[in-house]
């Protein structure tokens, strides 16, 4: 199994102001260097009790250089990061944040922090980390953003809107329905939402290309529920044909829009907290709350758990058996081969059809993630992996062909992994 831990040196930039902040962590020992590039900086060296106490030293210094200006390259770094920069100090948006390969941009929600409270929409430089569009929103809560073409669709408040990103004019798809319980999906050109109906909330699919529903479910059952064991999520499949809803306790509603047809799925899982469709449309996974915090497989076919995961060892930071299956999110890639679990700070790589442990990827020194919040994940097409944590920090990592695929960044993460065991 390879494993890349937090870097024990590196380098960030604040590219507006051509300034550097190095940090260099030895044992118990951490070295900091700020400067003016192709300059000397200011050197600083700090000696701890411990080598936690000095990490910790770490985290708290690099989140503050984060907040003021600085960024993470990986030009500057070995290993698997491509780029990391601060957002903002609010919880809200924390969901709400996708990757474009095309323009290689990243979109994300944010509060303005002006006035009404507000949110806005922002658009950054994958390369950089640098903003270089923002659409201010007058709603407050901005809880889901994925690109469609040259739009953004959103949802804010109660409602699912599309937005058009280069004039930043709204268009509302729906409103009303059972927000917060359902965020929606879009696949292959479909969006699963809610919104309100003839005689209460509802759960559609629509076309987007000509606005045909495809599906339409009376949900105003679920409209004044507040109990927080239960949670509404659904799922589009990536091909578009099949719709997947978790309402209630132990139960996921399968729809076959193709065959006008509904099935069950049923289990002893409590409040589901996310779907995701494999992209083959053969297995439905989903995480749970409230029982063992698991993530989970369903074969569509069979109506049926897949168990094949189970036997999946959770770790502790130094590789030790943590003893439980928390798992908080998860992602599959592009081709259905690999599944990315969150394994509490962590980011574990296994091979689908194997279960083998491919990869680790340690996310680096801000991104504490301690409970069911943390950081959420999402595979991009091309392969990148994109996590958003709830401090408001946006991490780029390359794809896991492209680490597992160069011998001396595996031999060097192990290295540094053995290294930071030592220290512990």
């Amino acid at each position: 199994m390879k494993s890349a831990p937090n870097e024990s040196s590196g380098r960030l930039l604040n590219l507006s102001k051509g300034t550097f902040w190095d940090w260099n962590l030895k044992d118990c020992e951490l070295t900091t260097s700020t400067g003016k590039t192709g300059k000397n900086g200011r050197q600083t060296s700090r000696s701890h009790a411990s080598c936690d106490k000095a990490r910790k030293d770490l985290e708290r210094k690099h989140y503050r250089k984060l907040r003021e200006g600085f960024v993470l390259l990986g030009t500057d770094n070995p290993g698997p990061i491509c780029v990391q920069t601060w957002l903002t100090r609010e919880y809200t948006g924390f969901c709400a944040f996708d990757i474009e390969q095309n323009t290689n941009r990243i979109a994300a929600g944010r509060h303005t922090g002006q006035g009404g409270r507000a949110c806005e929409l922002v658009l950054m430089d994958a390369a950089t980390g640098e903003i270089v569009q923002s659409i201010e929103l007058s709603e407050f809560d901005l809880s889901s953003a994925r690109f469609y073409g040259n739009h953004c669709m959103i949802q804010a408040d109660d409602r699912v809107m599309k937005l058009n990103i280069d004039d930043g004019v709204k268009t509302t798809i729906g409103s009303g329905g059972v927000f917060p319980h359902l965020v929606f999906d879009l696949q292959a050109g479909r969006l699963l939402l809610s919104r309100h109906g003839p005689s209460g909330p509802v759960i559609v699919v629509i076309e987007l290309s000509t606005g045909e529903v495809l599906l339409e479910i009376d949900a105003s059952a679920q409209k004044h529920v507040t109990d927080h064991h239960v949670s509404h999520v659904g799922a589009l499949s990536p091909s578009g044909r099949l719709a997947a809803i978790c309402r209630q306790l132990g139960e996921i509603e399968l729809y076959d829009l193709s065959k006008g047809t509904r099935t069950s799925l049923h289990g002893d899982f409590g409040c589901v907290t996310k779907l995701q469709f494999h992209p083959s449309d053969r297995w439905l996974g989903l995480t749970e709350m409230y029982g063992d915090w698991r993530f989970r497989l369903w074969s569509v076919a069979k109506c049926k758990e897949d168990t094949r995961f189970d036997a999946l060892e959770y770790l502790y930071q130094d590789g030790s058996n943590r003893g439980s299956q928390e798992c908080f999110d998860f992602s599959f890639d592009q081709a259905g081969e690999i599944l990315a679990l969150r394994d509490r700070e962590w980011i574990r790589f296994h091979d689908f059809n194997t279960q083998e442990t491919v990869m680790r990827i340690e996310q680096r020194h801000v991104a504490r993630s301690i409970g069911t919040s943390g950081f959420r994940l999402r595979y991009a097409p091309d392969g990148r992996i994109v996590t958003r944590t709830d401090c408001g920090v946006i991490t780029v990592y390359q794809g896991i062909d492209e680490n597992m695929g160069n011998d001396s960044t595996r031999e060097d993460a192990a290295e540094k992994a053995a290294d930071s065991q030592r220290c512990r």
